[in-house]
């Protein structure tokens, strides 16, 4: 079953004096006109505001061991909840995880889930912390932090396996309790498709 997109309001872009729409969730700063899509794919301009056609929907669920994600000493030997949306900002030619990160939504995304249904799932499996992963979570922020935030009502850690590509995350906003950022920039920047100061920043913070 393939579920409708979401219009769920993005919570990250400026009205540029041209007209366009500028999106500042990530240093591409993708500017938009009438229905079209940043790099990602999944944050889209409709009329006067951006949305995040991905919000509450998943291109699917694992529960795997926390030592995979890889964390080292953050809740040894418990399971974690992973999941994952559609696309990506990043253009990494070795990404293997292709189909899904530069797949279109409507291709890939067949559950449904709420932060709060995630949560409770994560819960009823007995896994003590639920993973944001597969793709970037950056580009489904609003839905990640919303995640987060039900799990910790439900005592859940929150972890995010990100490439720190991103411009303007307020760290305050975000309930994350654990977080892997992968360097996949030290030898080639040019093979994962972005620059390298911006994740060396998202590192510091």
């Amino acid at each position: 079953m393939i579920f409708p997109q979401s219009d769920h309001p993005d919570g990250w872009w400026t009205m540029l004096p041209d007209g366009r729409i500028e999106c500042r969730l990530c240093p591409r700063f993708c500017k938009l006109n009438e229905g079209q899509r940043g790099f990602c794919f999944v944050r889209r301009r409709v009329g006067h505001r951006m949305t995040l056609t991905t919000y509450g929907r998943s291109s699917g669920f694992c529960v795997d061991p926390i030592e995979k994600k890889p964390l080292n000493h953050f809740l040894p030997g418990t399971s974690v909840l992973s999941f994952g949306t559609a696309g990506c900002n990043l253009g990494c030619r070795f990404c293997q995880n292709w189909d899904i990160s530069k797949a279109r939504e409507w291709d890939r995304l067949a559950d449904a889930a709420s932060p709060e249904g995630i949560a409770r799932t994560a819960h009823r499996l007995g896994c003590r912390s639920v993973a944001f992963t597969y793709n970037d979570p950056v580009i489904f922020a609003e839905y990640a932090i919303d995640a987060a935030d039900a799990c910790r009502e439900l005592g859940i850690q929150a972890v995010a396996v990100t490439a720190g590509y991103e411009w303007n995350l307020n760290a305050n906003r975000c309930t994350f309790c654990g977080c892997e950022i992968a360097g996949r920039f030290e030898k080639d920047p040019g093979k994962w498709g972005a620059r390298r100061m911006p994740v060396l920043l998202a590192g510091r913070r």
